[in-house]
């Protein structure tokens, strides 16, 4: 028997209760794009806020594990079991990416590309004995001019040591309480083997060859 669509109850053809899942999924991107940050910018919250910076560090994990639980209700009663499943798979895979990656080196290294010309000008000056030499002096080496000064903590150029005879020079991107910095290194030709670095009192190696001379050290 056939139903004309003008005779069936409202109450059967209207779905007032059909799940949206656009708002869950962009509210639990958002936590996670947090978290995402934090661990991006790790380096600089450690050189800030020293101590501070462990539960700040640590507790943006709690940010998208609390969202994910505050959803498990709605999840529930739209996709049950199903839709718990598929969660906790999404979730399980986003964490695991998240606490594999190095975020200290892919900050280090897109930081590098994205200043890859005021760093190649930079290398030049430390290898122009006059500059170095008339430069006006910081506390921890040849102040840089203004335009390159914030490709170091300090704005300023740091002896580290000598590779192949050469003076090496620290452009430093995290400094720690009391001692220790990682930044990127100027280097003339390969490193020696075994070779290291003074870090402002911790040894520091080459790990990331980087062009043009330039390392990240840590």
């Amino acid at each position: 028997m056939r139903v004309e669509l003008d005779q069936l109850d409202p109450s059967v053809t209207d779905c007032p209760d059909r799940p949206q899942w656009w708002p869950l999924t962009l509210s639990l991107a958002g936590t996670w794009s947090v978290l995402v940050a934090v661990q991006y910018f790790q380096m600089e919250i450690l050189s800030y806020l020293w101590i501070l910076a462990i539960p700040v560090i640590y507790g943006a994990w709690l940010i998208p594990f609390a969202a994910t639980v505050a959803v498990l209700p709605w999840v529930w009663r739209w996709a049950r079991w199903l839709g718990l499943a598929e969660l906790a798979v999404i979730t399980t895979a986003l964490a695991a990416i998240v606490a594999s990656v190095n975020w200290w080196h892919v900050n280090a290294v897109t930081y590098y590309y994205i200043h890859r010309g005021e760093f190649l000008t930079v290398g030049q000056l430390t290898q122009d004995r006059e500059w170095l030499s008339t430069a006006p002096s910081g506390y921890y080496g040849p102040q840089l001019p203004l335009a390159y000064a914030h490709l170091s903590m300090q704005g300023s150029l740091a002896e580290v040591g000598t590779n192949n005879h050469e003076h090496a020079y620290l452009l430093a991107r995290g400094a720690f309480i009391p001692d220790g910095a990682v930044g990127y290194v100027h280097l003339v030709g390969e490193p020696e083997p075994g070779l290291t670095l003074d870090g402002y009192g911790i040894p520091i190696k080459p790990t990331i060859a980087l062009g043009d001379g330039w390392w990240w050290c840590q």
